[in-house]
Parts: C-alpha cells; structure tokens; sequence
C-alpha cells in the first residue's frame, strides 16, 4: 500500500495514503494545495497551522515535517470521526471502501457491478465490466452444485457404471443431493 513518505521526494502534506486510528485506509487528493491548506487543517483540527505556513513558498519548505504532523494527526483519529470534518471542510478525500461498503454503494448497486446470485440471494458477484444495450447485467443461473455432473464426467472419461458405484460406495466421489 503507498504510503506518505517523509523525507527526500515528499509529496505536498495534502496528497497521499494515510492510515487511520481504526486501521482505515484515506487517501487525500487536494493537488491544489493553496486552496486547500486551510480547509484541510480546520477539519484536522490544526488550525495554527494555517497562520504558520500561510503561504506555498513557506509550506513547501516545511514538507517533510508538515507531512509527518498530517499523517500523525490522521493516525490519531478514526474513520467516523475524519469523514464528516473532511466533508464538511470540502477536503478531497476517500475513504478505502470494505467489501460490505463496496455492496452498499449506491453507485454499485445502480449500475449493476455487484449481480445478485439467483438461488443464494444474499451472495453478490461481480458483474463483467461491460454493459450490454445499457441492460443491468444479470445471472441466470447459479454455478452447479458439489457433485452434480460427477457420473456424467465419469463416463465421459471411460469409467463404467459398476465403476462408478463403487467410486461413491468408497466415498472417493460425491454427488449433490437434492434439497
């Protein structure tokens, strides 16, 4: 995972990959950092920062330690409490989004990128990144279930049907039982 790095080659304090006191993944995407600075320190909770670095020239020579300050107030703070001070500020962010949140998505669910599986209704897959006629992709059917095909596999392979038999006597095969 990138990560700000403090140091030579340091990037603006207001761009990169921070991790968050609950173990959340931000990235902060604020290129223009002028017209950030501030928004960014009040919703961190900085605010003095802004009158100590006013302006580009001044922070961009205090980079190095004005990352380490953002990523360690970030560190100290958890998702529920970053997310509506950024929001609210109009900082540029994200948050790393879980697998239950990329389900929950709206954006997921309106274009269709998550396909409900038609016998489990709980369990979503993920759709081909192509639309069709701009129709919602769809699964008509399931996957099939343990065993269903072993005996036609079998004998496709040459096994005869006393052979067979015997291979789900020993238990080396199974078949799907009806539900």
């Amino acid at each position: 995972m990138p990560r700000m790095q403090v140091g030579k080659g340091t990037m603006s304090p207001l761009v990169g990959v921070l991790r968050t006191k609950d173990s959340r993944w931000l990235m902060l995407s604020m290129l223009d950092e002028a017209r950030y600075w501030e928004p960014t320190m009040r919703a961190l909770g900085m605010p003095e920062l802004v009158d100590q670095h006013p302006d580009d020239a001044e922070r961009r020579n205090h980079w190095p330690e004005l990352t380490a300050t953002v990523k360690t107030k970030v560190e100290s703070m958890t998702h529920a409490e970053l997310e509506p001070r950024l929001r609210e500020e109009g900082c540029i962010f994200s948050f790393f989004a879980s697998p239950p949140e990329v389900l929950a998505d709206p954006a997921v669910v309106a274009n269709g990128y998550a396909m409900q599986h038609p016998t489990l209704p709980k369990l979503r897959l993920s759709a081909a990144p192509v639309q069709f006629d701009d129709e919602l992709p769809t699964m008509r059917r399931g996957g099939p279930a343990r065993g269903e095909h072993t005996r036609e596999v079998l004998t496709e392979l040459g096994f005869e049907a006393a052979e067979i038999d015997a291979l789900f006597a020993d238990g080396v095969v199974d078949e799907s039982t009806p539900s």
